[in-house]
Order: structure tokens, then sequence, then C-alpha cells
């Protein structure tokens, strides 16, 4: 089981309630929460963040500082990105963009 952490309290009443004032655009797209819930789902079972690759759909990336999954549903993608542990026991999430038919929103923590 990946330990998560939250940069900020919006992202993570986000990912824990499916509720958030920032993210209200979103919260009203049923699918992209349940995507965001299979993705929480999923680093329950996993033992190491590397795992992630296991599951091509997410299209886990690791750059030098930070990491970064796609989160589709509801006409929407998502771009979360993350830090991990060295050990890649833990990850501390901190971004969240979301395109939608071209239009980006940038959420920075």
């Amino acid at each position: 089981m990946i330990i998560v952490e939250y940069k900020n309290i919006d992202l993570e009443a986000l990912f824990t309630r499916g509720k958030s004032v920032i993210f209200k655009e979103i919260v009203d797209k049923k699918m992209f929460i349940q995507a965001i819930y299979g993705f929480k789902s999923i680093l329950r079972v996993i033992d190491n963040v590397a795992e992630l690759k296991l599951y091509q759909y997410l299209h886990y990336r690791k750059y030098s500082t930070y990491s970064t999954v796609t989160i589709e549903g509801s006409g929407l993608t998502g771009c979360l990105m993350f830090s991990e542990t060295e050990q890649g026991n833990s990850i501390t999430l901190y971004e969240l963009i979301v395109n939608n038919k071209g239009y980006v929103k940038k959420r920075n923590f």
C-alpha cells in the first residue's frame, strides 16, 4: 500500500471526499471522480510506485523531480503531479492540471 500525503487541503478534499471548492467544476463530472477513486484503489494494492507502469492507461511517467499519471473521465483529461520517495512507498500529491477540450486549468499548490 502506498502512503498518500497532500500538499493542499483542497486537493485532499477532492481525493478523499470527492468535493472541493476550488475544483467545483470537476466535482460535477462523476466519471472523472470515479477515475480518481480508481487511482486511489490502485495505490492501495501496489507496494511500490514503480508498479504504476503495469497500469498502462495511467501513462505513469517519472521525471527527475516529480512523477505524473493521467486520469480520464467525463470528457476531461487530468494530469496528476506528485513527488515520490526514493523507496517508492509514499507519494505527495501537489498539482492537478485538467484539460477540457484544449482548455487547460492549472492549480498550483
